[in-house]
């Protein structure tokens, strides 16, 4: 199949592979298709694929890696540490090349005896386009545009609800708020997960939320921008999170964000300056933050300001395909490299 882009069609091919330990493992079919490109990306430094082309295409092979170790991640943990008795010391052996996704995914690998030098950051980016669209399609819903007219500080959500997110945390943290703040209120836009949705509710019940929480499961990407830009602080708990593209719409599109700590946080955030990382994960902590946020109209607009600049100036898809074509020109020292 062909994608038609501005400098070319892009070729997007379809391979049938094996599951093995989580991981895709493909056909020799692949072979004779990677052997016709300068570059052959792939994908995570514990897959079984990542392994196998780093070793048959070494002058060619670079690895775009994400995750890292963390507490919540007990079985890629396990998965890591069989993945480090056979592959890492053919890593570095072979000089492989590595692209992150974060300064937490470089930590990761240097820490397992990456060279620094075979490490770049590209990092992760924003597509602005994807949030373009008609007035009609931006248009919010009814529920959003009641709970927006309402009086009191505006708290948003964007994302799954689930325990990785630390949802019920979101709740009390709100609880928290309202203690200070008895108007705020709390947007979610995002689907609930089995059980843990309906423990989310209940617990919602439990603490007399359901009138200062509006759920919608679900918002297109052009109706996002104009609810980020009515937030006083956009709420970002979680245990992991390989970056967090919301983090990146919420400071783009003017929300002052109030997170914990992950690989987007400290990729992006620089504490008080263009949003807030708490010193301690406790709603008593954001509850501090979210209300200095918005009691100071001056401190929002500045925060406001510092975060739009941050994501302009290095996370948007012009400057990160620039760092994958300087990554890809590294590896190969050619200047037309084909992916």
């Amino acid at each position: 199949m062909e994608i038609p882009c501005e400098n070319g069609p892009m070729q997007v091919f379809y391979i049938r592979a094996a599951r093995v330990l989580k991981c895709g493992v493909f056909s020799r079919e692949l072979d004779a298709l990677a052997e016709r490109y300068d570059v052959v990306q792939l994908s995570e430094y514990h897959q079984i694929q990542s392994f196998l082309y780093a070793r048959r295409f070494q002058e060619k092979a670079v690895i775009l890696h994400g995750p890292y170790a963390s507490a919540f991640t007990w079985r890629y943990n396990l998965l890591c540490r069989a993945a480090d008795r056979l592959f890492l010391g053919r890593y570095k052996r072979l000089g492989t090349h590595f692209m992150v996704k974060s300064d937490r995914a470089a930590g990761f690998l240097h820490a397992k005896g990456i060279a620094q030098e075979r490490i770049d950051r590209v990092y992760v980016g924003l597509d602005e386009q994807a949030f373009e669209g008609t007035k009609e399609e931006a248009a919010l819903p009814p529920a959003l545009c009641r709970a927006l007219a309402e009086e009191g500080p505006v708290l948003l959500y964007v994302g799954a609800i689930e325990p990785r997110r630390k949802s019920l945390f979101l709740l009390d943290t709100l609880s928290a708020v309202r203690g200070v703040l008895p108007g705020a209120r709390l947007i979610v836009v995002g689907q609930a997960k089995g059980i843990y949705g309906r423990k989310w509710a209940a617990h919602m019940r439990r603490a007399g939320l359901n009138g200062a929480v509006t759920w919608v499961p679900r918002l297109r990407q052009p109706q996002l921008p104009a609810l980020y830009r009515r937030a006083d602080a956009f709420l970002f708990p979680t245990e992991f999170d390989i970056f967090g593209m919301v983090l990146l719409e919420a400071m783009y599109f003017g929300a002052p964000v109030v997170a914990s700590p992950c690989a987007g946080t400290d990729t992006l955030i620089r504490d008080g300056e263009n949003g807030f990382v708490p010193a301690q994960d406790t709603p008593v902590c954001w509850m501090e933050r979210i209300v200095e946020l918005a009691s100071s109209p001056a401190l929002r607009g500045r925060v406001i300001r510092a975060a739009r600049e941050r994501i302009c100036a290095g996370f948007t898809w012009d400057v990160i395909c620039e760092r994958y074509l300087r990554s890809y020109r590294k590896k190969t020292g050619g200047e037309g490299s084909r992916a």
